[in-house]
């Protein structure tokens, strides 16, 4: 099928950009210190611009408003359902405080942009690209709010603090941009044409500054070591596998659009979300599980998106 071979390149592309920036450490052409510069360009300006230009591209209608509160709703109780669930999973584990909040979340969020978009544009065309927004919509508003409280209010705590967070934590660049791009999406306000393309130019950085982040801390860390992660590879087996299959056999009992379901299905097999990192970095929090976790997933990914993608047609 030509949409398996989609799906191995996109996840190839990012494998090689992050092979990139681990080389580049490896061999020290770069410092491992301009990860940190990295980070901000990411959270201050490319993430930001992403989300606004994104999302302010979407026109609605009738039925699309029907199709987008249809595929939000899956979003949000998939989302809510995979969270409860690496509650319960997260305590066969080992973990420190900080991992097992880092393990819920890596659960919870998957790569629903920047693998995802160029996925589903390839096997669904155009319309599934506009349902797989509308799931990174949700996947992105509770990464930036309920993500940002449980990493924030755990390093509260592991700082002596009192494990509560303030508001001010929560209005990041990327939340502030969220609710801009909210406004500007139910006032239908768009951006003039040469500044739209200016920060879509800008945002679409953000997936290789991202892969280019991840694999430079990777240069950091002791790989070998990663075959004693269970909890990854039991990630993936639930996550990337066991879910998306038990959800392909639900969804055919509902009437959804084939490009809304297809796109679903994909989302929620994505591999863990990269800009997890980004975000444990910004927090003081250690990312080091997070990119192991990130780039297991990622190239596991490799051999799992194809066979749900198989599964998808032929079930």
């Amino acid at each position: 099928m030509a949409g398996i071979g989609a799906v191995a390149e996109s996840i190839l592309t990012l494998g090689i950009v992050m092979a990139i920036g681990f080389i580049a450490v490896k061999i020290r052409y770069v410092s491992a210190g301009l990860r940190d510069s990295i980070a901000t360009v990411i959270m201050k300006f490319t993430l930001p611009l992403l989300v606004i230009t994104t999302l302010t591209k979407l026109e609605f209608t009738a039925e699309l408003a029907k199709n987008a509160v249809t595929m939000m709703v899956l979003a949000f109780v998939t989302m809510a359902a995979l969270f409860g669930l690496s509650c319960i999973t997260v305590r066969f584990f080992k973990l420190s405080d900080s991992d097992r909040v880092v393990y819920r979340c890596l659960n919870c969020f998957g790569n629903a942009i920047f693998l995802a978009y160029p996925l589903i544009e390839s096997v669904f065309g155009a319309e599934g690209l506009l349902f797989a927004a509308f799931y990174a919509f949700v996947n992105d508003a509770l990464l930036w709010t309920w993500g940002v409280f449980l990493v924030s209010r755990e390093q509260s705590r592991q700082s002596g603090g009192s494990g509560k967070v303030s508001l001010k934590k929560l209005l990041n660049p990327a939340t502030v941009s969220f609710l801009i791009a909210i406004v500007m999406l139910l006032f239908r306000v768009r951006l003039p044409g040469i500044l739209h393309e200016v920060g879509s130019g800008i945002g679409s950085m953000t997936i290789y500054l991202s892969m280019l982040f991840i694999g430079m801390t990777l240069a950091q860390i002791d790989l070998r070591n990663i075959y004693k992660r269970g909890s990854i590879f039991f990630l993936v087996a639930v996550k990337m596998l066991l879910v998306p299959i038990a959800l392909i056999y639900l969804t055919k009992l509902l009437p959804l659009d084939p490009a809304l379901r297809g796109a679903f299905i994909l989302e929620v097999a994505m591999p863990a979300q990269t800009i997890i990192t980004v975000l444990l970095e910004r927090y003081g929090a250690d990312s080091v599980y997070a990119s192991e976790t990130i780039f297991v997933t990622t190239a596991l990914s490799l051999g799992t998106l194809p066979l749900i993608y198989y599964l998808l047609k032929v079930l």
